[in-house]
């Protein structure tokens, strides 16, 4: 990959058009995405993340808009 090749890549953009709430994401893929969120590395190689996964749909509307 050349130089160009990789900046176009990074530099691709995708927007979401229409978001369907009522869709729900399978607890398989998310128990992935999950792992994966986990496993991601830091500048540090220490990890310190933290998720916050809201279900309830009165605290997701009040987190919304923090």
């Amino acid at each position: 990959m050349d130089s160009k090749e990789l900046l176009d890549a990074l530099n691709w953009r995708y927007a979401t058009k229409q978001f369907d709430s009522t869709r729900t994401i399978p607890a398989e893929t998310w128990d992935a995405l999950v792992q994966s969120l986990v496993l991601a590395p830091s500048s540090f190689g220490v990890q310190p993340w933290r998720f916050l996964v809201v279900n309830d749909p009165d605290t997701r509307k009040v987190v919304e808009h923090v």
